[in-house]
């Protein structure tokens, strides 16, 4: 055998030497394994950094509280989600270690900060979660304190990125439509009165009274009895309920009777403010959510049997 050939076949081992120590080197990631291990019943705090908002929620024997900045229930749906998604984050792959890429992967101070607090661990499990990849199915996300940036399977991003209002319960009134037996609508010069008897919805007003329709009772029960706000509104500031445009009273069988009262916010009239009794805080809703609730008695009968009295009263 030549020296040429010696040489060239030495050559050839250096080189599949080096890049065998090349590959040794490289981090080995495992496709499919969790991005955090945490089981998801053991879940009994979490803290979330977005923006401006921080916002740190608590698991009490009646649900989720929403504990800061301040004390309000938290909406059930929304954070059992979140809870229920931190078992199933499993990594795609490894997309870079170096610190000079976090913003391009949003896993910076854009990112969505989440600590996990869990029963009987001494520790928080922290995370970043960073933007969408571009399929929209997966998301960039890195673990508070290391380098890794990692490809999850599945978009969470919309479901951190929140602010204080979207932690909240929204919900105003929650109550079942059937079980109401009788409302007032009190406006400053009228009340009316619907009452229900023999199966009907009496409608009374002005010392007059009529059966009203009840599709269009139940249209306003409806509304009444799942009411849910735009916003909280935690110190009234220039707005008074001295003098509300409406009072709505409602008694419903085996529930406290429901009271609660309308201003508009402003001068614009395109939202309004809520004072339900017995809430810590009062609620924003729209304009057509109030327009639905303060009903005129004339709303609650028929067209057909409008017409029809209309017509028996020219003659």
């Amino acid at each position: 055998m030549g020296k040429r050939t010696i040489l060239l076949l030495a050559l050839f081992v250096l080189l599949v030497l080096v890049y065998w120590l090349a590959r040794s080197r490289e981090p080995v990631v495992k496709k499919d394994r969790p991005f955090v291990e945490v089981d998801s019943a053991a879940v009994n705090r979490l803290a979330v950094v977005y923006g401006r908002d921080s916002v740190a929620m608590g698991r009490r024997d009646d649900g989720w509280w929403v504990e800061y900045p301040i004390q309000y229930p938290a909406s059930q749906r929304i954070v059992g989600e979140v809870v229920g998604k931190l078992g199933g984050m499993n990594i795609e792959s490894l997309i870079t270690d170096s610190p000079e890429n976090f913003a391009k992967y949003e896993v910076d101070e854009v990112g969505v900060r989440v600590h996990v607090f869990r029963e009987k661990a001494a520790k928080s499990v922290g995370f970043i979660v960073g933007k969408n990849a571009s399929d929209y199915q997966h998301t960039y996300m890195r673990r508070i304190g290391e380098d890794d940036v990692w490809l999850v399977k599945g978009s969470y991003r919309s479901a951190v990125a929140k602010s204080l209002k979207d932690w909240r319960d929204r919900s105003i009134t929650d109550l079942p439509m059937d079980s109401a037996r009788q409302v007032e609508l009190i406006y400053p010069k009228e009340t009316i009165t619907l009452a229900w008897e023999d199966s009907v919805w009496k409608v009374r007003v002005a010392g007059k009274s009529f059966e009203g329709e009840k599709p269009l009772v139940d249209r306003l029960l409806r509304l009444l009895c799942k009411l849910s706000t735009v916003d909280f509104l935690d110190t009234l500031g220039a707005v008074s309920f001295a003098s509300p445009e409406a009072i709505i009273r409602a008694q419903l069988a085996g529930h406290e009777p429901l009271e609660v009262k309308l201003v508009a916010l402003d001068a614009s009239g395109e939202k309004y403010v809520l004072e339900k009794t017995g809430a810590q805080t009062h609620f924003i809703i729209y304009k057509a959510t109030a327009t639905t609730l303060m009903k005129k008695a004339e709303d609650f009968r028929s067209e057909s049997k409008a017409k029809k009295e209309e017509m028996l009263k020219k003659n």
